[in-house]
């Protein structure tokens, strides 16, 4: 296989009849390594890859049709990097298979949500022995559950001993959770309700209960808060929920002017999240501003997104032309370190880091999985420094990567400019809205570092810095006051 993968890199983009990659000068690419594919996968759409959270040898792939007039059962197939061309296990299901996770708390675990709105979970373990027949451990009834296709599930850690929750998300506009106590049956946490998109094409009015009820496409917790969680819809919203409330929302932000087709926490910073869209665009978050810090436009639906695991600023986008786009935010904010067209006349529908080696795994609508090998500026970590200890002083706290991570997340968004106003706007007006707005995202960005440093450095803050703390909380606050006072002030000037 090595003289085959050598004989394959060797041949020049142009003689295989393919434009060269598009990169930066600096030349990054990805290599690609092998593809996951056989005669079972022919013309299926891979709709979700996940890797086994302990064995990451072990990956699971999820094929359907979504189409209403094309409907075919689903596979769930386990392949393995030591053999990429037979998958090590094949499971059938009753319908396109939409989604999958491994669960962490027990890894054999593997639950899986379908086009026709059922759940089921799939002890790997026994699959893979031949000891199921291809059964699910646990299934939904049909006449409990979704009554529409299930476009996402997740296994959330509850904190502390009480295990997991498994919780969907579905088109029929409902978020659910899900407990195997007796069976597998749900409970309601949120019935999605439609928010008007000023951002969306208007739609036809309509009085029926499914006119106001929004259709849920994808979801996600952030790490440090599993009670809190982000739904993407059809209408280009993401809602900020909780799981004691399943009433209200706690926020909502009109994110997208298309579907909403994944929301993704940054696994090192709890306040930040990522978003993609049908209408070209990923997005960044952070959860205590009203807008978006960063967007950026890949000139093609963008299927799936994903954060790299070991780094706070890297992550990689798939789109409907076929190319992969990957971003280090930390090299540069601006554009992509990467734009590469991976397969011809096929849309790109998900993508995934592998948590242990440098590859990134994309699929498509055609049943192929392509392994591709990160370049090593794609790839880069950020050394931890080591602290000195200083005569007379207590031996010093080592950074952790989690601290690290955070920093240069920190920096990156503490460095994003707020847009300058219009030409022709008028030079004072202008200004004094510019003035306003970065007046408004400096509070939020030092409540929200002093939040960070209460909660990690609190058991070793001195009495000085707490006094310095106290002092900076309350001198943003007078210089806000000050700040409207100065307003009001020209205001009644002009007058």
């Amino acid at each position: 296989m090595a003289d085959e993968l050598k004989e394959e890199d060797d041949v020049p983009a142009a003689a295989a009849g393919m434009k060269s990659p598009k990169a930066l000068p600096t030349g990054e690419r990805l290599e690609r390594l092998w593809s996951y594919h056989c005669d079972l996968t022919v013309g299926r759409n891979v709709s979700c890859m996940v890797w086994n959270k302990v064995n990451q040898d072990l990956l699971a792939v999820s094929y359907g049709q979504f189409e209403f007039t094309d409907q075919r059962d689903g596979l769930i197939l386990f392949w393995s990097m030591k053999n990429p061309e037979y998958p090590e296990c094949v499971l059938r299901t009753p319908a396109g298979v939409t989604t999958l996770d491994f669960s962490e708390a027990h890894p054999n675990l593997l639950a899986a949500g379908l086009y026709n709105g059922s759940v089921a979970i799939y002890d790997v373990r026994k699959a893979m022995a031949g000891e199921t027949d291809g059964k699910p451990a646990l299934a939904s009834a049909s006449l409990s559950g979704h009554t529409d296709a299930v476009w996402q599930v997740k296994w959330v850690d509850k904190g502390g001993d009480r295990g997991e929750r498994l919780v969907t998300i579905s088109t029929d506009g409902r978020v659910a959770e899900w407990s195997m106590k007796k069976g597998l049956t749900c409970n309601d946490l949120m019935v999605l309700k439609r928010v008007r998109n000023p951002l969306a094409a208007p739609e036809e009015k309509g009085d029926g209960v499914i006119s106001r009820v929004a259709a849920g496409l994808c979801i996600d917790f952030p790490s440090s808060d599993t009670n809190t969680y982000f739904a993407g819809t059809e209408d280009g919203v993401i809602n900020k929920c909780s799981v004691s409330y399943s009433e209200q929302y706690l926020d909502s932000v009109t994110a997208h002017a298309a579907p909403v087709n994944r929301v993704r926490c940054s696994p090192y910073v709890p306040e930040v999240c990522l978003s993609c869209s049908a209408d070209w665009t990923v997005k960044l978050w952070d959860h205590n501003l009203p807008s978006a810090v960063m967007s950026f436009d890949l000139g093609n639906a963008v299927g799936d997104v994903a954060w790299a695991p070991y780094s706070s600023t890297v992550f990689a986008a798939v789109t409907s032309n076929g190319k992969v786009h990957a971003f280090d935010l930390n090299e540069n904010k601006h554009e992509q370190l990467c734009e590469q067209k991976v397969v011809k006349r096929a849309k790109l529908t998900h993508v995934v880091f592998n948590r242990r080696d440098p590859i990134v795994l994309v699929g498509d609508d055609r049943g192929g999985v392509n392994s591709l090998k990160l370049s090593p500026n794609l790839r880069k970590v950020t050394p931890i420094p080591i602290p000195e200890k200083k005569k007379g002083e207590p031996e010093p706290v080592p950074a952790t990567r989690a601290d690290i991570e955070c920093a240069k997340m920190d920096k990156l968004l503490a460095s994003a400019d707020t847009k300058p106003p219009a030409e022709g706007a008028g030079a004072a007006g202008g200004a004094a809205v510019g003035d306003f707005l970065g007046e408004v995202l400096h509070r939020y960005r030092a409540q929200r570092q002093f939040r960070r440093n209460k909660r990690a450095w609190q058991a070793t803050l001195t009495r000085e810095a707490r006094v310095q703390s106290a002092l900076l909380e309350y001198g943003e606050k007078v210089a806000g006051k000050a700040h409207f006072v100065e307003e009001e002030g020209a205001a009644g000037g002009a007058g």
